[in-house]
Parts: C-alpha cells; sequence; structure tokens
C-alpha cells in the first residue's frame, strides 16, 4: 500500500522577490519553522528554492512531529 502526503503550502512566485539597491534580488518567505532569505539574480529560481524549503519543512513536520524535535 501506498501512501501519499499532502500539504498545503504558500505558493511562492517571481512576484514575492524584492529587488536589492545593488543588484539582484530577494524573496523573503515564511515558512513553517521560521523564515529564510533567499538572494540571488534568477526571481524564478529563488521561488523554486523557496517552494522546496517549505515543502521540505513540511515533510519533515509530518514525519518527525515538532514536540520530538526538541531536545530535553
Amino acid at each position: 500500500m501506498s501512501h501519499v502526503l499532502s500539504v498545503s503550502l504558500h505558493h511562492f512566485t517571481e512576484a514575492d522577490c524584492q529587488p536589492i539597491p545593488d543588484g539582484g534580488w530577494i524573496l523573503v518567505a515564511d515558512i513553517p519553522g521560521g523564515t529564510v532569505e533567499i538572494s540571488g539574480n534568477n526571481r524564478a529560481r529563488l521561488a523554486e528554492m523557496a517552494n522546496e524549503l517549505a515543502e521540505a519543512r513540511c515533510i519533515a513536520r509530518t514525519i518527525i512531529p515538532e514536540e520530538s524535535q526538541q531536545p530535553n
């Protein structure tokens, strides 16, 4: 039997990127577990990375409940 993991995520897009004064772009992603700042020149790749981080964090929280991740 296979199990399908379904998670609800914010879908980050190029529109979520903000210009950096010195050139390039920054995307500030609020994902489960914290805030991540990603910068670079390719807005599409920044959005893709933010979505990958959000998905990985949601999967980690599903597989290992947050309570068991905290030190004793």
